[in-house]
């Protein structure tokens, strides 16, 4: 008899960040520019997850968890540095659901944008939040058991 499992969309979501980072993980072609627009959008949605939750970036979550002003301090640009440069390439189904308990709301995500992200690159970023909300809100839709 085969063993069923529950898969969320956030499994198959770390699923597609592993990997994408393990096609790259050889060449520095990622680290400035992906092959296609899916491939690029996937790791925005990565380097988000990266950057706001606590097993990545302690110093942002904290302020997203008290909702303070902290988003412009020199911890939280080094803690998305890092995201950006390698730690999207680590975020797993677990980092997802931490950041879909989180409830995050636009206001808070746009803030933190506003003080980490160039300008050049924001609208690629929100771009990718909106797709990251959409995989957030529904994590069972259209998944099915096996």
């Amino acid at each position: 008899m085969p063993i069923k499992y529950n898969l969320t969309k956030y499994d198959v979501l770390a699923n597609k960040i592993h990997k994408l980072s393990l096609k790259y993980s050889k060449s520095s072609q990622m680290d400035d520019e992906t092959g296609d627009e899916e491939e690029s959008d996937l790791k925005y949605i990565a380097i988000i997850v990266a950057s706001l939750t606590s097993s990545h970036s302690w110093q942002t979550h904290k302020c997203i968890e008290s909702q303070t002003d902290g988003f412009n301090s020199e911890n939280v640009k080094g803690e998305y540095s890092e995201a950006a440069k390698e730690r999207w390439k680590h975020v797993t189904s677990s980092d997802i659901n931490e950041l879909a308990n989180l409830n995050i709301s636009d206001s808070i995500f746009y803030r933190w944008l506003f003080f980490n992200i160039d300008k050049s690159d924001q609208e690629s970023y929100k771009r990718a939040w909106k797709q990251l909300k959409d995989e957030i809100e529904n994590p069972t839709e259209g998944v099915t058991q096996s």
